[in-house]
């Protein structure tokens, strides 16, 4: 019979995330109340798991916004100079 890990189904355990996100976890608690981080799925009475694409998507899109954001405040200095220039 085939032994299924956590990291071979997609889930993240608890301590896995915590390994991956530097937030405790009822701090991802009120993320996830706010609907700022994926949701947890109970998969039994005290165990809890997070989907390992969901969260990983959630990860990319903060790089995405970091990256907006960085390039957003390039272009507003280089219009700055520009206008200094003038």
């Amino acid at each position: 019979m085939e032994e299924y890990t956590s990291n071979s189904l997609g889930m993240l355990t608890s301590n896995e995330i915590k390994k991956i996100i530097p937030y405790s976890l009822n701090h991802i608690r009120r993320l996830e109340v706010m609907g700022c981080f994926p949701n947890r799925v109970r998969i039994g009475g005290n165990r809890v798991i997070w989907i390992r694409d969901e969260v990983e998507e959630w990860l990319q899109q903060r790089v995405k916004q970091r990256d907006a954001t960085l390039l957003l405040k390039i272009e507003k200095h280089s219009e700055v100079k520009l206008d200094n220039q003038k």
